[in-house]
């Protein structure tokens, strides 16, 4: 798979309260669609949509640190990738909005579970984060996951209600934030 980049100029009309602050504010969508380690470790620092397609990133086999794409506002990884990942780190995104996990992604044991208390997922510091999804059997092999200081997230979904997930298996979850819902 070759290493693909989009940049599209959008323009926006941005509101604070009911007054609108500048009409047309030019905005770039930089994004990053990558399979490899190779295309993975060669993206821009300036990427605003990292999407990993279905079936991609085997070959990756260390921790995915995504937190120095300053720019970064969505994240999106397909089904069946990412297998031999160790961690997974989106830490101080102030961009960051949206971060969407496929199926059987992040795990060496597709559609089971095991636990490794050394592999962690971590979102953290990511001021405007709003929904965290993911699906079914997703790093179900992961022995931490940290999800801390996010005020605005709003929306976390993690594998299937009506079936078996496996989500994070045998971690705890504990959710933290400063955020006081009377501001």
């Amino acid at each position: 798979m070759v290493l693909k980049r989009t940049i599209i100029a959008v323009t926006l009309s941005i509101e604070l309260g009911d007054k609108t602050v500048h009409p047309f504010v030019p905005v770039m969508i930089h994004s990053s669609f990558v399979c490899t380690e190779s295309e993975i470790t060669a993206m821009d620092l300036g990427t605003t949509h990292i999407v990993i397609a279905d079936e991609c990133g085997q070959d990756y086999r260390r921790v995915l640190d995504l937190s120095h794409y300053r720019r970064l506002r969505e994240v999106i990884v397909g089904d069946n990738c990412l297998n031999n990942v160790e961690g997974v780190s989106l830490i101080g995104l102030k961009h960051l909005e949206r971060v969407v996990i496929g199926k059987n992604s992040f795990t060496r044991h597709k559609d089971s579970y095991t636990s490794d208390k050394t592999h962690h997922f971590t979102l953290k510091d990511c001021e405007n984060v709003r929904a965290l999804r993911i699906g079914s059997y997703s790093f179900s092999d992961f022995g931490l996951i940290t999800v801390e200081n996010n005020p605005f997230l709003r929306t976390i979904e993690i594998g299937d209600v009506n079936d078996w997930s496996y989500n994070f298996y045998s971690a705890s979850l504990e959710l933290k934030s400063s955020h006081d819902d009377n501001e």
